[in-house]
């Protein structure tokens, strides 16, 4: 009897366990995912312009790349605003992502140039 009673006072707490992660987890459903992602970006490219600026300090010419990801910037804010997100996970995939690859491997092409400068 008592391993029944065990059994059902194990089973009780892992479900009152499920109940609360659920709620937990439908709370935080509502923020929007598009407000994170745009935000996530925001940082990404803001972190990668201020290395874009700082490497433009020792001589790097690498200022259109960070002239692109802020006219990206501007674009990703627009599109977040207007709500259509499946024109915003376009434009990530078809104009920012590769923007970030040609600027990824312009810095890292300089990097190499003048690696013992």
């Amino acid at each position: 009897m008592k391993i029944k009673k065990y059994g059902m006072t194990t089973m009780f707490v892992f479900i009152s366990i499920l109940i609360i992660l659920n709620g937990v987890i439908a709370q935080d459903d509502s923020v929007s995912l598009p407000g994170k992602a745009v935000d996530f970006l925001k940082c990404k490219i803001d972190f990668t312009i201020a290395n874009i600026n700082s490497l433009s300090s020792v001589g790097a010419n690498l200022s259109s790349f960070s002239t692109i990801l802020e006219a990206d910037n501007v674009q990703l804010e627009t599109l977040a605003i207007s709500g259509n997100i499946s024109a915003y996970r376009e434009y990530v995939k078809n104009t920012l992502e590769p923007n970030f690859k040609k600027t990824r491997e312009a810095v890292n092409q300089w990097r190499k140039d003048n690696y013992k400068n």
